[in-house]
């Protein structure tokens, strides 16, 4: 035990003093930074830009024009609309001075209802939003003054404008609980797909250096020395160990950088301006992350170590670890693609293979309703795996750490593995 923990203390420290690790850790942090105040930086910048739109009207050809024009000047929005007195000649001088984006000409036409209308600007190419802005107000002018002239009241209108709201709420399918709401859904929609993309980068990132880290010990014949001293069962779970650890710290200091700007005013304003809470996330969601966190991370972590024995150039682990890489990202994309549908057959099936369960029985936990014996199932032979592979991953480590040269085939791998007890 006291081997493995100096495995595992020299590994965090190594490790830690160098630079690449300081500099990515400290990149997370200004990306994470800088992606939590977005919406923030954005308004800020644009703070100069909130003038509406100012677009002329030319009524003076039209009698419904003219009715229309002192309801349009009233309407709230990013568009201003203002009556130009003096034809569209004057409206062509504003729009020459810059002082209008564009103006409307409203004609009497074949409909007795509302006016032809033409909207004229200065660009070469059609502006397709200020189309769709001014059509949108348009239908909605076109509506009310219809409507006011049936004979309904201003009280009337705004009833009937008022948008319909719809709450959602999950169904939960064993009856025992309520279903979750839809700020609990929105929560844990977030939560599940940034785990999901955490644990994805996490694989890929602290697996390759699991990798690397044997790898560069062999090419430098480091590892002949440390054979002599402490067997390669307890090397390859002290690397392994070492570095998770690493890994979580990394994590966690991630996560206090996300609450800590998520807890500044305008995140708080944001977040509830959008029903959104983390008080809606349910804890036993925060463990099994937890559970299928480390799960994961061992899965793959011992199938990087045996793929890094047996190469003995750091130049050909990019292509050994290939294979591994490929389970990662299959994984990965049948859980996004699970996200849209998370009780679908594929996921349901994919979600019990070991290999592929962290991500997708995850996913299922935080967005659908899967029973606690699924979850279990799930579970359990992810601990199982996790034995086995270290299991396999520890006779392939100790056959392939002093095979030096070429990498060893298949037959040449199990003959060594052979020469050795289990």
């Amino acid at each position: 035990m006291n081997e493995i923990m100096t495995i595992i203390k020299f590994t965090i420290s190594s490790r830690f003093r160098m630079k690449s690790f300081k500099v990515m850790t400290l990149l997370f942090v200004i990306l994470i930074t800088i992606g939590a105040n977005v919406p923030y930086l954005i308004k800020q910048f644009s703070s100069g830009s909130d003038k509406a739109t100012e677009v002329g009207i030319v009524a003076d050809e039209a009698k419904l024009g003219e009715k229309l024009t002192p309801i349009l000047t009233k309407y709230p929005g990013e568009v201003k609309f203002v009556p130009v007195q003096g034809g569209e000649e004057k409206a062509k001088s504003l729009l020459k001075h810059k002082e209008l984006e564009g103006y409307l000409v409203l004609k009497d036409g074949n409909s007795a209802d509302f006016p032809d209308v033409i909207y004229k600007d200065q660009r070469t190419t059609p502006d397709t939003s200020m189309k769709l802005k001014l059509h949108t107000i348009l239908q909605t002018v076109k509506s009310n003054y219809i409507l006011s002239e049936a004979g309904l009241t201003e009280s009337q209108l705004n009833a009937i404008q008022s948008p319909v709201h719809i709450e959602t709420e999950q169904v939960n399918a064993s009856d025992q609980e309520a279903g979750k709401t839809q700020g609990e859904q929105a929560i844990a929609y977030i939560f599940v797909y940034a785990i999901n993309f955490l644990l994805y980068m996490s694989i890929l990132g602290y697996g390759q250096m699991v990798a690397t880290e044997i790898t560069a010990e062999k090419s430098s014949r480091v590892m002949e020395i440390l054979i002599t001293s402490v067997s390669p069962l307890k090397q390859m779970f002290g690397k392994i160990f070492g570095i998770c650890i690493l890994g979580l710290v990394q994590i966690l200091l991630c996560v206090i950088t996300v609450f800590a700007n998520l807890m500044l005013p305008w995140n708080r304003e944001l977040l509830s301006g959008l029903n959104l809470s983390f008080r809606d996330l349910p804890i036993d969601l925060i463990i099994y992350f937890v559970i299928f966190y480390l799960a994961g991370f061992f899965i793959y972590a011992t199938m990087y170590a045996a793929v890094g024995s047996m190469v003995s150039r750091t130049e050909e682990l990019g292509q050994a670890v290939m294979p591994v890489m490929f389970l990662v990202i299959i994984s990965f994309f049948i859980a996004s693609f699970g996200m849209q549908n998370p009780n679908s057959t594929l996921v349901t099936v994919m979600s019990f293979i070991p290999f592929f369960s962290p991500l997708i029985m995850f996913l299922r936990i935080g967005l659908s309703d899967p029973a606690l014996w699924e979850i279990l199932i799930s579970i359990g032979i992810m601990f199982a795996s996790i034995g086995i592979l270290a299991w396999l991953s520890a006779k392939i480590y100790r056959a392939g750490v002093l095979m030096y040269g070429k990498r060893p085939s298949f037959k040449e791998l199990r003959k060594a593995m052979k020469s050795f007890n289990a």
